[in-house]
């Protein structure tokens, strides 16, 4: 009896485990809706000068959005904007200043 009840347990084990991490990567990276932004980072030229109204500071983004940018900026692809993850400072401000680099991000719709 023991062991049986050794061999449930691990299997339960195995598939609550499975189900967290499931339900993590989920929650963390969604997948790709029909209603889903994706952000594009490039560092910007240096002959490019953008205003204060044109650039953010990334202290001044979300902690959401700080994960999205460096998303995009650290895997060279665009990153998907979870709904949560408010996207329009990226449409009101084209431009992020971060660790005394300037990026271009671009806010592409489905």
């Amino acid at each position: 009896m023991t062991w049986r009840r050794l061999v449930v347990a691990g299997v339960l084990v195995v598939a609550l485990g499975s189900v967290a991490i499931f339900g993590a990567t989920t929650l963390l990276d969604p997948a790709p809706g029909a209603d889903t932004y994706y952000l594009f980072v490039d560092p910007a030229s240096p002959d490019e000068t953008p205003s204060d109204d044109e650039m953010v500071r990334y202290a001044n983004l979300s902690p959401g959005q700080q994960r999205v940018f460096d998303r995009a900026r650290t895997t060279n692809e665009s990153a998907a904007i979870p709904s949560e993850v408010d996207e329009q400072v990226w449409i009101d401000s084209q431009y992020v200043r971060y660790q005394n680099r300037t990026y271009r991000a671009a806010v592409a719709a489905p």
